[in-house]
């Protein structure tokens, strides 16, 4: 799985960041050079988050959104 490159999760961050911002949260960053290169860094909480789309998880994106509206 490391040698797969992930692509088409752009949306997927994009919301989270909102999502930040909707909620007051701050001190995060992106694009940090760390091992397993997360998605977002909060350095002084020594916490970091990967966003996950629907290809690490095997499903195919319109399946999913089918399922959360029913």
């Amino acid at each position: 799985m490391s040698l797969i490159r992930s692509r088409g999760n752009k949306a997927t961050e994009l919301r989270l960041i909102e999502i930040f911002r909707e909620h007051g949260i701050t001190g995060w960053r992106r694009n940090q050079k760390l091992i397993g290169k997360p998605d977002f860094t909060f350095r002084r909480e020594r916490i970091v988050v990967f966003v996950d789309g629907c290809f690490w998880h095997g499903w195919s994106c319109s399946r999913r959104r089918a399922l959360l509206w029913r």
